[in-house]
């Protein structure tokens, strides 16, 4: 990709502005708090007991932190996903040690498959199909959920990109310039993660 074409795809991706950015954050916020009540009275978490509300304290405060900064800036700072990655393979050593090497293989696995698909597309197509923040988040997911939880963490997330990208656009369409509105992935992986957590034990495969 030479500096022209680099440059050219960089214009394609405005972040929202602070006010819309931080609206949408407490947006989801609020739908994370309903998931987390609904969850609750279900009885379906991923963890129970104290380990449940640690883990939904890290991964509330650092989901919704990069959510804001997605919007705003269409980046997921190494600074948040990283040390939530770590922080999900932490967890499984004191909550679930038989159950770790899943964890180091999906926070592996999840890097993997993003870079695979992203450098696969820009190859065909000489642009980036996806961040590597996002891939990075994906491996956070891995990391707090493992292997096995990917497959439904993949789909979930592209299902639900699609709706907040068809919504988002229907909301901030400019009918003037008839401009359409790019929309970041990493809220969609962010609500994936914040549903499995809460509601990860419906599903067989994350018992």
């Amino acid at each position: 990709m030479t500096t022209n074409e680099r440059i050219d795809e960089e214009k394609q991706f405005v972040g929202f502005s602070a006010p819309v950015s931080t609206g949408l954050t407490v947006g989801f916020g609020g739908v994370f708090a309903g998931i987390q009540l609904a969850a609750l009275l279900a009885g379906q978490t991923f963890y129970s007991g104290e380990a449940y509300y640690y883990g939904s304290a890290i991964l509330a405060v650092s989901l919704l932190a990069l959510i804001w900064t997605d919007f705003r800036h269409f980046r997921l700072p190494n600074l948040i996903t990283i040390p939530l990655m770590l922080a999900g393979l932490a967890f499984v050593i004191f909550e679930r040690p038989s159950e770790a090497i899943l964890h180091l293989v999906g926070a592996a696995t999840g890097y993997v498959v993003i870079w695979l698909l992203n450098n696969t597309f820009r190859l065909l197509t000489k642009k980036n199909g996806i961040g590597m923040g996002d891939a990075k988040l994906f491996a956070a997911a891995g990391a707090w959920f493992g292997v096995l939880s990917l497959p439904v963490v993949f789909l979930s997330a592209s299902l639900l990109g699609i709706i907040f990208t068809v919504t988002i656009n229907v909301a901030f369409h400019n009918v003037r310039t008839r401009t359409k509105q790019f929309v970041p992935f990493g809220p969609a992986i962010a609500l994936t993660i914040w549903l499995i957590w809460n509601f990860g034990g419906v599903l067989p495969t994350m018992r």
